[in-house]
């Protein structure tokens, strides 16, 4: 694995970009573990409900990270084929907060394909307006228009 937290701290691994550790993966693992920090320490600023109803009817989420890593159901990259289900891939699947720290780590990176997953999918945006609902009660300059400008490069 590339990241995980404890409490408020939270541990990156960086094993070279030989092994793929580039800045970009590990800005995005940074935001990944860093919004379970924000979820853990702000929870009653998340709408958890409204997550849930944006999940398909019969979906129910896996035993969390870690199993996910036991049983390598640990995919990271954008999966196109879950976007119409409000998945961003296939780890993503793995609890309710591994679905949010993937929609935070893509959104943080201004990322070219989580747009286009949210131009194609009507659940991924209503995921992606709680999720700055989240920020934007923790900082009300995180809005729509600061992450679209992360996109342009600005």
């Amino acid at each position: 694995y590339g990241g995980t937290y404890f409490r408020k701290t939270v541990y990156i691994t960086d094993n070279g970009l030989e092994h793929g550790y580039t800045d970009q993966y590990i800005e995005g693992t940074l935001h990944h573990e860093f919004s379970s920090v924000l979820l853990k320490r702000n929870r009653g600023k998340f709408d958890e409900k409204a997550w849930l109803m944006a999940n398909p009817q019969d979906f129910v989420y896996g035993n969390g990270g870690v199993e996910a890593l036991r049983q390598e159901n640990t995919g990271l990259t954008l999966d196109p084929e879950l976007f119409g289900s409000g998945f961003l891939n296939q780890y993503s699947m793995a609890s309710i907060e591994e679905d949010l720290n993937c929609y935070a780590e893509f959104l943080f990176l201004g990322d070219g394909g989580f747009w286009q997953a949210w131009e194609e999918s009507g659940a991924v945006r209503r995921k992606t307006a709680l999720l700055i609902g989240f920020y934007q009660a923790l900082d009300p300059l995180l809005t729509m228009e600061y992450f679209r400008l992360l996109q342009s490069g600005h």
